[in-house]
This record gives C-alpha cells, structure tokens and sequence, in this order.
C-alpha cells in the first residue's frame, strides 16, 4: 500500500497565499452600513426636492391678498379658519345673503362680502386719554386672517394701557406705518360689509368712515340688548351667550375679538339681514 506523500511546508503556505481573505462579521456590517448610508441621503435629497416643489406650487395658488400680508403677528398665524370644526359650513355667500357652493381653500382664504374688523388703541397726551390705533387685525367670514398689524403712532404713547390693550413698547418698534394700514383697510373695507363691536371706534381711530348701510355692529343690535337690560351688551358677555366662549380675560386680542364679531353675526345673520330689509322698506312707504 502506498503512502500519502506529506506536504511540503512552503507549498501549503503558498496554497493559504492563493486563498481570498474571509470577510469578519465585523468588516461586512460596516460595508452594508456604508451602502445603506449612501441610499438614505440620496432619498433624503430626492424627498427634499420633491417637497421645495409642492411647497412653491401651494404658493402659487394663494390668492393675491395673502401674499401681501407678510408681516402676521407670528402668535396667530397658526389659528386661520376657526368654523373647519364648530361653526358655520364653509360655504360662499351670495349677493343674496344666503349658501351657495362649497368654497375651495382659496376662497376662503380671500376676500369676503363681510368683512370683520377690530382695533386696539394706546393713550397719548398728558393724561394719556386720548386714542390712538396701536394694532388692526381684520378676518373674513370664514375667520381667515386677513390683516393683523402694529401700528406706528405718530404720537408720543404716554400710556400703553398694556392690561386692556395687551401692546407693550416693543411692539411697536418695528410697527408699520398709520398710512399704510388706513389705506390698506380702506381698500379691503370698500364695497363690503364691515362686522364689529362698537365699529365707531375702530374707524375713528383709522380715520375713516364707512356707509351705515354696511356696518353691522353686534354692540347696536337691538335682540342683543335683552341681556343687559335694554343697555349696550359687552362683546365678552355675548361671546359667553352664544358662542360658550370666555374672552377678554385680561388683555384683548384684536383677533379674536374679530373672530368673535363675526361668528355671532353669522348665527344671527338671516334674522339681522329681514329686520334690515324690513326697515328699509317702512321707510320708504312710511310718512
């Protein structure tokens, strides 16, 4: 029987030199990490571009009185279109006062027949009693911010009436100009209706006038005065009445107070509109 010959050393250390280098766990999980690594940024990067084009996209389809309303005070920019969940269905309003077809986001996001309106005011003069508009904010029917502004006074401000007003000194630092938001409300307000508490005031502080035919004022409507005894209701006491709500708890907000306006408005829109509409008539078949 013949024997197996031995192998030689330098022959099986050659045969080793020939064979490929085994791959550890270690250096293998490294490899997958890296390519896996590599295929999560180019998706990141995919995913970004994807999305810097929806995002412009969306931009330009806002309508053009959004897009001049850059400078929203930054604590309500998130609060636009309170009536998605409790109010009043997002529906148009027709010439005729009543719902026609459903409104798309853009719509609703535009101008409105009515309009709502509601200012803050700071004191000037020795005594500081005299008024002067501090911030505007106006919403459309479908509670859309449409402006919401601090305004530059052009007198020195001696009291600020922080505790109502809710405007501090640095507020008004970088505020914008009283000509600017006048011209600016005079444009929105005009051909439409203005909704309001005590309307009188904001436009006085504006400076502007509006005709009565298209002012509907929740503190002069008389259904309202029931629950103050034949008195003119506060804003916060109807909020409370009909729409469950606690406002005014300390200091104002201009835009919530407009939302308010126009919410309680709404709720009583149909009756208010008759009872205007019956008026007008009395008074032109009237002695």
């Amino acid at each position: 029987m013949s024997q197996v010959p031995k192998l030689r050393g330098n022959a099986k250390d050659d045969r080793l030199r020939l064979q490929p280098p085994k791959l550890t766990a270690q250096s293998a999980s490294l490899k997958d990490f890296s390519a896996n690594w590599k295929k999560l940024q180019r998706h990141l990067e995919e995913e970004k571009l994807k999305e810097s084009v929806t995002n412009d996209k969306e931009k330009a389809k806002l309508p053009h009185v959004q897009s001049t309303r850059k400078r929203l005070c930054k604590e309500h920019k998130t609060q636009d279109r309170w009536f998605e969940e409790d109010s009043p269905p997002k529906k148009s309003i027709s010439t005729e006062g009543q719902s026609s077809s459903t409104a798309t986001p853009e719509e609703q996001q535009g101008m409105t027949k009515y309009i709502a309106i509601d200012c803050e005011m700071v004191g000037t003069g020795t005594s500081g009693d005299a008024s002067v508009l501090a911030r505007c904010s106006v919403v459309n029917s479908y509670g859309h911010v449409l402006l919401d502004e601090f305004v530059k006074p052009k007198e020195r401000v001696t009291d600020f009436r922080t505790k109502y007003s809710g405007i501090r000194p640095r507020d008004l630092k970088k505020a914008v100009e009283f000509s600017e938001i006048q011209k600016e409300v005079a444009e929105m307000s005009k051909g439409r209706i203005l909704v309001g508490h005590a309307i009188h005031h904001d436009l006085k502080v504006l400076m502007l006038s509006h005709p009565h035919r298209d002012i509907r004022d929740t503190s002069k409507y008389k259904p309202f005065r029931v629950h103050s005894r034949g008195k003119t209701p506060s804003l916060k006491k109807l909020a409370k009445i009909y729409l469950q709500t606690s406002i005014q708890d300390g200091e104002h907000n201009s835009v919530e107070d407009a939302w308010s306006a126009m919410r309680i408005f709404l709720l009583h829109k149909k009756e208010w509109e008759r009872s205007l509409r019956k008026s007008s008539k009395w008074k032109k078949t009237g002695s």
